[in-house]
């Protein structure tokens, strides 16, 4: 109540340019809350474009990191495949040699001392197998 009695006591002497002045203060804190408002959404809009680019980002990053893995993968799977197929030919190689009959036959004849008729096999110290039972 005393507040109100020292308000008519005070009397502005130019009304108009006191209105004046009112209004335009009123218009730049208008101004100036629509401009924080503006900064404000701008932030958070950036925040949010921030936080996607991250998530982005790594997920790039996870995915590169994948594709070496598989990469080196792929790799190592055809240095096995090279070395199977080469294998897999030597096995070819051989299994087109033991049906031959006649290579057949100097295997056994070898490996487990046969002998065709009329061939007397000797053993001899220097021979890698003492026995037949060894083979």
């Amino acid at each position: 109540m005393a507040q109100k009695k020292k308000n008519k006591k005070i009397k502005v002497i130019n009304q108009e340019y006191y209105n004046q002045q009112t209004a335009q203060n009123a218009v730049t804190q208008k101004q100036l809350a629509l401009t924080r408002k503006h900064r404000m959404k701008m932030l958070i809009l950036c925040g949010v474009m921030l936080v996607i680019t991250i998530m982005f980002g790594f997920n790039i990053i996870q995915n590169n990191i994948q594709a070496a893995v598989l990469g080196k993968k792929t790799r190592e799977a055809r240095v096995e495949l090279k070395s199977a197929k080469q294998q897999n030919q030597k096995l070819n190689q051989r299994v087109a040699e033991l049906k031959d009959s006649d290579y057949l036959a100097k295997i056994i004849r070898k490996k487990y001392f046969f002998s065709k008729d009329g061939e007397t096999i000797y053993s001899l110290p220097s021979d890698k197998a003492k026995t037949v039972t060894e083979n």
